[in-house]
């Protein structure tokens, strides 16, 4: 999609809120170093569209810190948690506590504090589960000291940072989501996978005879595949239901594992299938689940993940994927850029010179929508919005409310799914220890 495409689907609410942009001039903006640092476009581009508010890191004679700040009514701070900045971003949220500390006689600079996030790989918010060899899909064994990032998040935005709302693009985890609620901070979650499937429709790609069918990798993408089939079925576009499990098989000995899936629901012979994630890591998951679906009979697939981490692997495997004839399009968003900060290294986008279609054909390579106006407009929202329901009042179009993943499964499909329960402790010796042992 182009700039200016997306620029006039969200032209609506935009004009909505710019009359209140001159009333009110104490809703400003404020760009971490962090956010700078990562994505200097997007930072400039979010600078230069808003007020931005005083934020100053200076010294005393002894050297310590000082942080000064400006006032507003509130303030919106977009940031990006990923693993090459998340010790920069932690601190980022921990200074921002400027804004909204109170003070003696002085009060609070801010009223209120609202953070949009960009991209959180929010998914290490619970400790890892191992399978247990020969139990795999009813018994799981958790790893032993292992910390929930989300959960000291969720304190350092709450207790120090005094973060009022919080918006997420593709959080993904509801037990993530649930960890910043119990601490009072109210959560929207929107997807730009919207913006993928206008995209696709403006091409044609969903309107020829195919019957098309829409699933995610695992039951984590339901509550997303959910939203979309709802909100395109009131928009004249009918999406059939596809349902994937995925579990985790253990070795012999159980220290090493690998990845099994099952098509559990649905009918994808002879039809497209849109496979949705939610980030694109190394690739090797959406290699397995296309070639599931090509088992499975699958005529056509369309492969969509908003945010593009690119981890170790990427590249091969999605040329993989973009080396089938019956893959149509392979899309991401750039809620996080292709030039990335020293430490982690630039990526590419991955392509393909003819591969099976032979060498004289066309160049297939995986495409990126510009998401830097929604962004723009999410903030924009964000600043000039009274309360968290108007908030969601005016991104409804955007917002997935994540559930549980396992009952929203059973829920679909009908069927009777449980979820594995947790039965041993798995040391950091390796062994398998019963849970109920431990716990005497």
């Amino acid at each position: 999609m182009s700039r200016h495409s997306v620029e006039q689907k969200l032209d609506i609410v935009k004009r909505e809120d710019s009359s209140r942009k001159r009333s009110k001039p104490n809703s400003a903006i404020h760009i971490p170093p962090s956010f700078w640092d990562y994505y200097p476009p997007l930072a400039q581009q979010l600078n230069d569209a808003h007020p931005s508010i005083r934020f100053d890191l200076k010294r005393f004679g002894n050297g310590m810190p000082l942080l000064l700040s400006g006032r507003a009514k509130r303030v919106v701070m977009p940031i990006i948690i990923a693993g090459d900045n998340f010790e920069e971003a932690k601190n980022d949220i921990d200074a921002a506590g400027v804004f909204t500390q109170h003070r003696e006689r002085i009060g609070k600079n801010v009223d209120e504090l609202r953070l949009l996030l960009v991209h959180g790989d929010l998914r290490q918010d619970q400790a890892a589960l191992k399978p247990i060899p020969g139990k795999e899909r009813h018994e799981v064994a958790i790893v032993e000291a292992q910390e929930s990032t989300t959960l000291k998040l969720a304190h350092l935005m709450a207790d120090i940072a005094h973060v009022s709302h919080l918006l997420l693009i593709d959080g993904h985890s509801q037990l993530a989501v649930s960890h910043f609620e119990n601490v009072g901070i109210p959560v929207i979650n929107v997807s730009a996978a919207f913006l993928m499937i206008d995209v696709l429709r403006e091409r044609g790609l969903l309107e020829d005879n195919i019957e098309n069918v829409i699933c995610g990798v695992d039951f984590g993408n339901l509550s997303l595949v959910e939203q979309i089939i709802k909100r395109y079925k009131k928009e004249g576009l009918d999406l059939d239901l596809a349902v994937i499990q995925k579990w985790r098989v253990a070795d012999e000995s159980g220290v090493k594992s690998h990845t099994e899936r099952e098509l559990i629901y649905g009918n994808v012979k002879g039809k497209r299938v849109i496979l949705m994630d939610d980030m694109i890591s190394s690739g090797e998951t959406l290699v397995g689940t296309v070639e599931l679906l090509l088992q499975q009979g699958a005529e056509r697939v369309i492969v969509c993940g908003t945010h593009p981490v690119f981890a170790p692997g990427y590249y091969d495997h999605i040329k993989q994927l973009l080396a089938d004839d019956r893959v149509e399009v392979v899309m991401t968003t750039n809620t996080l850029p292709l030039v990335r900060p020293s430490q982690s290294g630039n990526r590419d986008l991955p392509y393909i010179a003819g591969g099976m279609r032979g060498l004289n054909s066309p160049r297939k390579e995986m495409e990126m929508i510009d998401i830097q106006p929604f962004v723009g407009m999410l903030a924009q929202v964000m600043m000039f919005s009274e309360t968290a329901a108007e908030m969601r009042a005016k991104l409804a179009k955007w917002i997935v409310d994540l559930q549980p993943p396992y009952e929203l499964a059973a829920k679909l499909t009908g069927m009777k799914i449980e979820k594995p329960n947790v039965t041993m402790i798995y040391t950091s010796e390796g062994e398998y220890i019963p849970l109920i042992e431990q716990d005497d």
